[in-house]
């Protein structure tokens, strides 16, 4: 990042234009003649190359701060640039139980983070926000991230984490990453493994109090909600686009994907917790490991 600004040949076409809910271009991506080109307009342009060992930092707009390119490349390029190498990555928080690592899949504004920082309050270590790369092996295993969540504030305060000395994530959100001392202290430093996916639905309650509810999800269901969260660079790759349908096949054969409809509200935390640890069977497991 410390390099000065490079020329890079405007592309043709472009491989993938992703956009915010509000319908505001996001990030772009398209070959170009040293490997590929990330751009996140408006903000800031990253070259990779080929083989995905090398990422530059070719130009960034005046409003871009240290932080958004900090946050830019680490938690938007850097998980492309992971399924480049080969490595399968998914849009999703994780966190480790007794049972293995829970991860969960859902659009922007789901609660994700919150979920993961309110096991993260009760002693679950969160091992990634938004972003979960698998090892596959004798089983299938989540490659730690970094001890830290990206949170609004009022998730913050509904959790009494302390933020207001925390760091922003970037200019353009009020989001702050929260990188406390229990977080780094127990965070993991070896795979963990990959017990359940859920897939999270947020119930408005419209006043009525509504249940948490788990449900299993149909196999072309669970097969489409994946493919969806998986990141991927060069999606015209007919290879990579090959491996990564057959590892999706394959996790599903040994990894569960459910449904997990949870009630609109901070409130109903502790309910969505204590639910997914009885679908893990690892309710009294947690009581006799002294969770309050």
């Amino acid at each position: 990042m410390g390099r000065p600004s490079v020329s890079v040949r405007e592309p043709r076409d472009w491989l993938l234009q992703t956009s915010l809910p509000d319908g505001q271009p996001w990030m772009w991506a398209a070959r170009h003649e040293q490997g590929f080109l990330l751009r996140y307009v408006g903000l800031a342009d990253f070259t990779v190359n080929p083989r995905g060992t090398e990422i530059v930092l070719a130009h960034a707009e005046a409003v871009s701060s240290r932080d958004t390119l900090g946050h830019l490349l680490l938690d938007q390029a850097l998980p492309m640039v992971l399924g480049l190498r080969g490595i399968p990555t998914l849009h999703a928080s994780t966190v480790v139980t007794p049972r293995g690592v829970c991860g969960f899949l859902g659009p922007t504004g789901a609660g994700k983070s919150t979920l993961a920082a309110s096991f993260s309050a009760a002693g679950y270590p969160a091992l990634g926000d938004d972003c979960l790369a698998i090892k596959e092996g004798r089983g299938f295993f989540a490659i730690p991230a970094y001890p830290g969540l990206r949170l609004w504030t009022d998730s913050a305060e509904s959790l009494s984490t302390a933020w207001s000395d925390a760091p922003v994530v970037a200019h353009y959100t009020r989001k702050r990453r929260i990188l406390n001392a229990p977080a780094i202290k127990s965070f993991p430093a070896r795979m963990k493994r990959l017990a359940v996916i859920y897939c999270l639905a947020r119930e408005a309650s419209n006043g009525v109090p509504s249940a948490v509810v788990i449900e299993p999800l149909r196999p072309n269901e669970a097969f489409l909600q994946v493919l969806s969260a998986s990141f991927m660079l060069d999606i015209t790759d007919r290879s990579v686009l090959t491996r990564n349908l057959r590892f999706i096949e394959r996790l599903l054969n040994a990894v569960p994907v459910r449904r997990l409809r949870i009630p609109d509200g901070f409130s109903s935390l502790p309910k969505v917790r204590e639910a997914i640890l009885k679908d893990l069977g690892a309710a009294d497991l947690a009581a006799s490991l002294g969770e309050r």
